[in-house]
């Protein structure tokens, strides 16, 4: 049995068993001609967006018979026939599905209110419609509430205004032009597709920017972390003044790193600067100070001190005057100050400060922290943005399995957000945050599904196939 015609039979054991009384006047049957230009009158007019769903669909059926009083002779009002009736509850199921599958009031939710006559128009010519993955109209179907869904709604505000404008000029294309060809249909699904292509390449190249960003930012962590060891190691048993300790701690640990990370360990310049921390441990008076100067001054100008300042804290960490504009004496205390408050190699301004501790994991957590560890990069995740459940998409763009820093790109390939696995972890335990599992299976083959499943509520089998897995 054709599947629009097993659908059909379900529709009716439906009505059967819940009592549904046929609301068919006693007008004649309407001609194909006579619904096509009522709905076509109705197009002109698309339903609203938004509100309870089922509530447009019952207005569409009530206006479309209000269109039919129209031809009506002898005070008789045509009415749909059967199948007509049949393929306006149907296409009306799918709709209502799709209305709940998307948020509330959302960009979705607007275009499917403009799709909906002009799809109903097509499936009451075309049943294929109802089982064929590849229809047109199916498929530009999907396409469009997928992309307002995924695209749009769940982009926090972020969405592509180019995308937002591609997808009102296809939807008001469809409702103002459509009149039966189903080459529109496939005119106007790749023309959104292609407008889609182009957004992947540039978020791919935006993606990629970010991506080369926070890898350079993990191997600057792991240097200066590194640079900090070493620094803490030279320090044991000595005793440096505050200003050379602060010094050790803060610029030139950053002088080091900087070192680790251009030349590495085995170079030069790294052998020169522990030789400086070295130098200044274990000075002793009377030294030559003129060369340890200048090696000072020059690493610390290549951390961003401005050169009086670092003239002036090279010659103070080495016991030399260091007098102000105004002929006075600058103390260690100011100097010192100066090196804690400039702002540290690879930081952003007031990044230390804002840095979260995070507690210990829990037991839950920590076996999340182990599963994600495997999760690959390019998985898609939701996070909840308040108490009533809106969320957005994430993009999991990469990870630093040393430093557990997490990348997460919106669709457009910005970044969006950043911690670490272990506050992922957290999140997810917690239900703020859920990994998004991949399915094959599109939206709109979700809403028949659903709707083969109330169906067979009431009958105690359904269609084989269902909707959703029909043949091309």
């Amino acid at each position: 049995m054709p599947l629009f015609d097993t659908l059909r039979e379900l529709l009716a054991q439906r009505r059967r068993m819940t009592g549904q009384v046929d609301e068919s006047g006693d007008g004649p049957d309407a001609s194909r001609e006579q619904v096509q230009a009522a709905l076509q009158a109705l197009q002109a007019r698309p339903l609203p967006a938004g509100g309870k769903p089922g509530a447009s669909t019952q207005r569409l059926r009530q206006d479309l018979q209000g269109q039919l009083r129209r031809y009506g002779k002898d005070g008789k009002t045509p009415q749909l026939a059967p199948v007509q009736r049949d393929t306006v509850d149907l296409v009306s199921m799918l709709f209502d599905n799709l209305q709940r599958e998307v948020r509330m009031g959302g960009a979705a939710q607007r275009f499917l209110g403009k799709l909906q006559v002009p799809l109903l128009r097509t499936a009451l010519d075309d049943p294929a419609f109802f089982s064929q993955r590849n229809h047109p109209a199916r498929k530009l179907l999907n396409t469009v509430t997928e992309t307002a869904a995924y695209w749009v709604d769940s982009a926090d505000g972020e969405a592509d205004p180019s995308l937002v404008q591609k997808m009102q000029t296809v939807t008001e294309r469809l409702l103002h032009d459509y009149d039966g060809d189903s080459g529109l249909y496939v005119h106007l699904l790749a023309d959104l597709e292609r407008h889609m292509q182009t957004l992947a390449r540039r978020a791919e190249m935006s993606e990629r920017r970010h991506v080369e960003a926070a890898q350079g930012r993990d191997r600057l962590d792991a240097a200066r972390a590194r640079a900090e060891e070493i620094i803490a190691q030279r320090l044991v048993g000595t005793r440096p003044s505050s200003l050379v300790r602060t010094l050790l701690e803060q610029a030139w640990t950053d002088a080091l790193a900087l070192a680790i990370l251009r030349h590495g360990e085995d170079s030069d310049v790294f052998r020169e600067r522990i030789a400086t921390v070295e130098a200044l441990l274990q000075r002793n008076p009377g030294d030559d100070t003129g060369k340890l100067q200048t090696e000072v001054q020059h690493g610390l100008q290549q951390v961003g001190l401005h050169t009086p300042d670092a003239e002036a804290i090279a010659r103070k960490v080495l016991d030399q005057p260091v007098i102000d504009f105004s002929g006075e004496p600058v103390s260690q205390t100011e100097l010192a100050l100066k090196l804690k408050q400039r702002q540290r190699l690879g930081e952003d301004s007031g990044e230390a400060a804002s840095k979260p501790i995070d507690a210990p994991l829990n037991a839950e957590e920590q076996r999340m922290l182990e599963r994600l560890k495997s999760i690959p990069f390019g998985s898609w995740f939701e996070f909840q943005r308040n108490q009533q459940g809106d969320t957005v998409r994430r993009k999991l763009a990469w990870f630093s399995p040393v430093t557990g820093r997490c990348l997460f790109v919106n669709q457009r390939g910005q970044r969006a957000e950043e911690r670490t696995l272990a506050r992922l972890a957290r999140d997810m335990v917690r239900g703020q945050i859920r990994l998004v599992t991949e399915t094959q299976t599109s939206l709109v083959d979700r809403a028949w599904n659903t709707i083969v499943d109330t169906l067979k509520k009431f009958t105690g089998r359904g269609p084989e196939p269902t909707p959703a897995g029909a043949a091309a």
